[in-house]
């Protein structure tokens, strides 16, 4: 009889341990979504708030401006397709989470990338006298 009740305790000792194993991961789980819901909504707004600036810009009166009409019209047209690229890899993290794809590496041009992320910030800097 000991034995059994011996046996007992133990095994509700050990699925009390994998319950709250489970729960912490649960939780991390919860915080990582919390976060990257949070950085997803802020690499959407980037591109917005830049095509917003460069239409607003265009309709002040730089759509007058041969230079600059020109220059913004493409400025936007790289933020629409950051915005399209966030959207599709969205999409791509949602299948690697549900199995239907696995992940596979890639190269990229680094340096076009970071010539992408200054010429985003451009306008920025030049409103804070950067």
């Amino acid at each position: 009889m000991k034995d059994i009740i011996s046996t007992a305790k133990k095994d509700v000792i050990d699925w009390e341990k994998d319950r709250k194993q489970e729960i912490t991961q649960l939780k991390q789980m919860e915080k990582y979504r919390k976060e990257y819901l949070g950085n997803v909504s802020h690499e959407l707004k980037t591109p917005i708030f830049n095509i917003q600036g460069y239409i607003l810009t265009l309709l002040d009166g730089g759509i007058d401006d041969s230079n600059v009409n020109r220059m913004y019209l493409e400025r936007a047209e790289k933020s629409i397709n950051r915005m399209i690229s966030i959207v599709d890899d969205l999409g791509i993290i949602s299948s690697l989470e549900s199995g239907e794809m696995k992940l596979e590496t890639t190269r990229f041009n680094i340096i076009r990338l970071v010539e992408g992320v200054f010429e985003s910030q451009e306008i920025r800097a030049k409103e804070y006298n950067v």
